[in-house]
């Protein structure tokens, strides 16, 4: 059973190579750089309470998830992610964890077809929460941000290049550290 997930160089060069032709038409299907400066995500940590993890700040420094869509995988549609972060997580009319106080060590950090993508700010993991589900359900889906990005983007690939096996779906579930309960996430990934 071998599925070697894709390096995040390897993400780039793909997403450009199939969708860089298509801008300005269609949009916010790469990983474009720049990402976050370092004094907007100095503030947007303190508004937000909380310090985030390195693998997920090294990755928004590094790219703009602002407009970033990976197959149906959104992580930003405005713009500003970091607008977007406050906005799901500090200001949010129908806040992702019910009622009260946002769970303090989470963050809503996107979404897919089924579930919103949380970042757990001390394991730096990353959960997924199905809509109209309790917080308590979340489901660890990736070890890391940086794990989780390459294994959306693996089966994103198998996905243009002829179809995702269980195989492959197993294989990157191992790959990216996700709980044994993730499974169901994965293959919605790769459907």
């Amino acid at each position: 059973m071998t599925a070697a997930l894709l390096e995040i160089d390897e993400l780039v060069a793909l997403l450009d190579a199939g969708f860089g032709p298509l801008e300005p038409d269609v949009a916010g299907l790469r990983l474009r750089s720049p990402g976050l400066d370092a004094g907007v995500l100095r503030a947007l940590e303190a508004v937000l309470e909380v310090g985030l993890p390195e693998s997920f700040a090294a990755m928004i420094r590094a790219f703009d998830l602002g407009c970033l869509t990976i197959g149906p995988t959104a992580f930003g549609n405005s713009g500003d992610y970091a607008a977007l972060l406050r906005s799901m997580n500090v200001s949010s009319e129908f806040p992702w964890w019910g009622s009260g106080v946002r769970p303090a060590s989470r963050l809503m950090i996107g979404n897919s077809d089924a579930n919103a993508l949380l970042l757990d700010c001390v394991t730096g993991e990353v959960l997924a929460l199905a809509h109209g589900s309790i917080a308590s359900e979340a489901k660890v889906v990736g070890r890391d941000f940086q794990a989780f990005v390459r294994g959306i983007g693996t089966v994103f690939a198998a996905r243009l290049t002829g179809g995702v096996s269980a195989e492959v779906l197993t294989c990157v579930a191992l790959e990216v550290g996700a709980g044994p309960t993730a499974h169901g996430f994965w293959a919605e990934l790769g459907a």
